[in-house]
């Protein structure tokens, strides 16, 4: 797969994460909650997604924990290990235009760990599961286990500051369980050609589901001095008119400030 930002360098190349990125799943507990998955609902529609994913060769390793809210913001908690050291921190990208971060003691570590990289894992993850099981998490009522095969169509990934991509052809075996009322767990084994090369890669992503449109937990209260603040388009108006205190104040700015 091939990675190029569209608007800014991109720190974490795919070439890099390609060598060994693991990202540890902690399934979620089971709920009582009535069923929330619907005939409509699609593997995208998800309120908070645990990712674990086991890329070819080896390097570091990556846990990543995504939550998604309504508003479009979207929170991802990282843990990235190297030999000798880990780093931990959080990711919050508001508005597709701010990205804010704290917990990072290595900027060098911090650096690497792109908003890119988890949202282009989970946009393959959905991909693969919409084309093994197109009937969506409400099909799936036991354990379930697709193969599916793509000879021609190649899959294209796109984070909205990134983009990147995998050839056909490429074969994914997905095996979908149901937890509790509304969650559902995933294991894809994934192969794909390499370009230029006369081999296959293998990739396994694994994670749980959350479709119970729970509370994001970050709230307009929440005060920003913690918080590093960037902007993905350096020329963003927003990142000149004035100063923020509270993850509110920034949620406003950037609806009043056209981009």
């Amino acid at each position: 797969m091939t990675l190029t930002r569209t608007r800014q360098p991109l720190s974490l190349t795919f070439s890099t994460l390609i060598l060994g990125l693991w990202m540890a799943v902690t399934v979620f507990a089971q709920d009582s909650e009535p069923s929330v998955i619907g005939p409509n609902t699609a593997w995208g529609d998800v309120s908070a997604v645990r990712l674990d994913v086991e890329f070819p060769g080896d390097g570091y390793h990556a846990r990543w924990l995504l939550h998604r809210c309504d508003c479009g913001d979207l929170l991802v908690e990282s843990e990235l290990s190297l030999p000798g050291e880990v780093e931990k921190g959080e990711l919050l990208l508001v508005g597709q235009r701010a990205v804010l971060e704290r917990g990072f003691k290595s900027e060098e570590l911090e650096s690497q760990m792109s908003w890119d990289a988890p949202a282009l894992m989970m946009q393959l993850a959905v991909y693969l599961l919409e084309r093994s099981i197109p009937g969506g998490p409400s099909g799936v009522v036991q354990n379930t286990v697709v193969s599916f095969a793509e000879p021609r169509e190649g899959i294209a990934l796109d984070s909205g500051n990134a983009v990147g991509g995998f050839p056909a052809p490429w074969e994914v075996t997905a095996t979908v369980a149901p937890q509790g009322q509304s969650h559902r767990r995933f294991d894809l084994q994934f192969s794909f050609a390499v370009p230029g090369q006369d081999v296959v890669a293998e990739m396994r992503l694994k994670g749980v589901g959350d479709y119970s449109k729970r509370d994001f937990p970050l709230e307009d209260e929440m005060p920003l001095r913690d918080w590093k603040i960037s902007w993905r388009d350096a020329a963003d108006q927003a990142a000149a008119t004035g100063d923020v205190k509270s993850l509110g104040e920034l949620r406003a700015l950037i609806a009043s400030v056209p981009q």
